[in-house]
């Protein structure tokens, strides 16, 4: 991925979260190399990315986005990868997302690498048409 480690100001309840179906370098059916650029390196995930509107995004429910680098990734067309929601029903309408972008670059199959642009809580309401399953380094 573009950057590493930790999104320290997302605090989701892990216990009480539900967890996309994400595939990770990790799991047992990680994906495998298919970009040039990386050598021997996997892609970070593999995942649906979905659109997303800023409408009431910056509210009093606790919705925000953090961006990795605000100056620049403000100027370029974002999705969200959706992580996880709230298990509870009265906050059921908030979600986990990672914040991306798509790059030039192409994956085995054709479709547009994405970079992590930043994370967030968002409204579920925000949340448009998704894409399918793709690479995100």
């Amino acid at each position: 991925m573009a950057y590493e480690g930790g999104i320290n100001y997302i605090e989701p309840d892990f216990g009480a979260t539900h967890w996309e179906e994400l595939l990770s370098p990790w799991s047992s059916e990680g994906p495998a190399p298919s970009r040039q650029g990386h050598g021997a390196h996997p892609p970070a995930l593999v995942a649906k990315v979905w659109d997303y509107t800023a409408e009431h995004i910056a509210d009093s429910q606790g919705h925000f986005i953090v961006l990795d680098s605000p100056k620049k990734s403000k100027h370029l067309a974002t999705k969200c990868v959706i992580l996880g929601q709230p298990r509870s029903r009265r906050v059921k309408q908030k979600r986990y997302v990672l914040i991306v972008t798509a790059t030039t670059e192409k994956d085995g199959n054709g479709k547009a690498v994405y970079h992590r642009a930043g994370a967030g809580v968002i409204p579920a309401e925000c949340i448009t048409g998704g894409e399918d399953n793709v690479t995100i380094w």
